[in-house]
């Protein structure tokens, strides 16, 4: 049993939990308030014992130890303040106006007060644990669609977005174009340079192409130095001028004494008949030979 415990709370760590000092306090005043309220309940109900509805007793008691459970787990998720102590203080006030229910079971403590502060308890706990786990919502999808570093989207959505379009063409042809972008030499930058000049430079790409990207238009880190963009409803002449302005726009946001930065780009149409493998396949052996044909340039194949 006590493997099994371990195993249990190295998964815990391993998916985002960590155990703090700051996390035990809260949880340790937590546990001082609820016993108090529950110590109280307990007192005000010996000249009752024999009136006690105990189904209704054993339900509510496992409801607030169900509440300092998940207010247990999400203290010791990694998360972002203002959602943690959301969705935390949510549950305590829920946790609260269960246990404030239990005393207004005897009639001497039947207050409008008693009612008063359950009925706001759950009110404003409810708010803040709808806004606490929506706002988790949106950043746990975010996290799963974003590249951590640049912002843009990634692989996996990218692939997704590709899929997405081909099944619309079915009822409609568009004309859309899938550019392939890897920046020259950017091994030396990290070697010369550092990783986190390396992460700079990175940023400042992918800032560039979501720049000159159109509204729609979808943009992706792929992996390492290469990105990708799916630009929609786009002519050729337009689909080379954006590659183009990517380029020119890379050579001006050079950093200080670096050399300037470029990139090879390919460039292609999607057809009908594509695959995302197909077209991007494509795109990628453009990018290669704008890459053997001196780089710093783009290469259009169809």
């Amino acid at each position: 049993m006590i493997n099994s415990l371990q195993s249990m709370f190295s998964a815990f760590r391993r998916s985002g939990g960590a155990v703090n000092r700051k996390g035990l306090n809260f949880i340790g005043l937590n546990l001082a308030i609820s016993a108090a309220f529950v110590l109280t309940f307990l007192e005000c109900s010996r000249p009752y014992l024999g009136e006690l509805n105990y189904t209704y007793l054993m339900l509510r008691l496992l409801t607030i130890t169900a509440h300092l459970v998940m207010f247990s787990l999400v203290i010791f998720i990694s998360l972002k303040r203002h959602i943690k102590y959301s969705v935390v203080l949510g549950l305590f006030l829920y946790q609260i106006a269960t246990i404030v229910s239990l005393l207004s079971v005897f009639r001497e403590l039947e207050h409008d007060t008693f009612i008063i502060v359950r009925d706001l308890a759950y009110f404003f706990g409810g708010i803040l644990i709808a806004a606490g786990s929506t706002a988790w919502v949106v950043l746990t999808y975010k996290m799963s669609v974003q590249d951590a570093l640049t912002r843009t989207h990634n692989r996996r959505f990218f692939e997704a977005a590709i899929e997405h379009y081909l099944r619309g063409q079915q009822s409609e042809v568009k004309s859309s174009f899938l550019m392939s972008l890897d920046l020259d030499d950017f091994k030396r930058i990290n070697d010369d340079f550092g990783h986190a000049k390396g992460d700079e430079v990175l940023k400042i790409v992918a800032d560039v192409l979501t720049k000159n990207a159109r509204e729609g238009d979808i943009v992706c880190r792929s992996g390492g130095e290469e990105f990708e963009v799916l630009l929609l409803n786009c002519e050729l002449q337009n689909a080379k001028g954006i590659a183009q302005r990517v380029l020119d726009n890379l050579i001006a946001r050079t950093p200080e004494n670096m050399p300037r930065l470029t990139a090879s780009i390919g460039l292609t149409q999607i057809f009908l008949e594509d695959s995302a493998d197909s077209a991007r396949k494509r795109a990628d052996d453009a990018m290669y030979q704008a890459k053997r044909g001196g780089k710093a340039q783009v290469i259009y194949k169809d």
